[in-house]
């Protein structure tokens, strides 16, 4: 789905929270593409983060992107600068590092830890290996791996112009194919 706000005149969160409910409830595997990372992080299994011109896309989960990514939303900045793991996508998820900040732990303890569960991927519904794509005789993908497993919502992330809408275009493409 491209930016699946841009033509809606429901509330951001409402479209999502209906995304999110297909994906969990009839487990479709939904990929959509977005920029504003503070509103599709916390929704997505995996990103496929789109950086400057020339580099080639990176693909990992929501925390596992952003804390590799600059320009990110300032509860995540926070939680990098006080290396909070696992990183807060959320202000629910940062509550528990805040009460922790708030009981006054020593001052160069900057460490906390939450358990994460871990978890065994599904198989992939749409696996891609080594997709370029050139626009207008510019290579604007190169080199791209992917796999989406079953049922995961997947969101292409990037700033405005950096390939996600054709990147869209050749996945759809790619599972149509299958």
């Amino acid at each position: 789905m491209n930016r699946p706000r841009s033509s809606t005149r429901k509330p951001p969160k409402i479209v999502l929270t209906i995304l999110q409910r297909l994906n969990l409830d009839l487990g479709l595997t939904i990929v959509l593409s977005e920029h504003r990372l503070e509103r599709v992080a916390q929704f997505a299994d995996h990103i496929c983060y789109m950086p400057a011109r020339g580099e080639s896309p990176r693909v990992g989960t929501p925390r596992a992107m952003l804390a590799q990514m600059d320009l990110i939303p300032p509860l995540t900045q926070l939680g990098k600068a006080l290396d909070w793991q696992p990183l807060p996508l959320t202000i629910k998820e940062s509550r528990p590092f805040a009460a922790q900040l708030k009981t006054g732990l020593v001052r160069n303890e900057r460490r906390f830890v939450s358990p994460s569960p871990q978890t065994i991927p599904p198989p992939a519904v749409l696996d891609i290996q080594n997709l370029w794509f050139q626009y207008n005789g510019r290579a604007v993908l190169k080199k791209i791996n992917l796999q989406i497993p079953r049922g995961e919502l997947v969101a292409l992330m990037g700033r405005k112009r950096r390939g996600q809408k054709h990147s869209f275009e050749k996945y759809r493409g790619a599972a149509q194919t299958k």
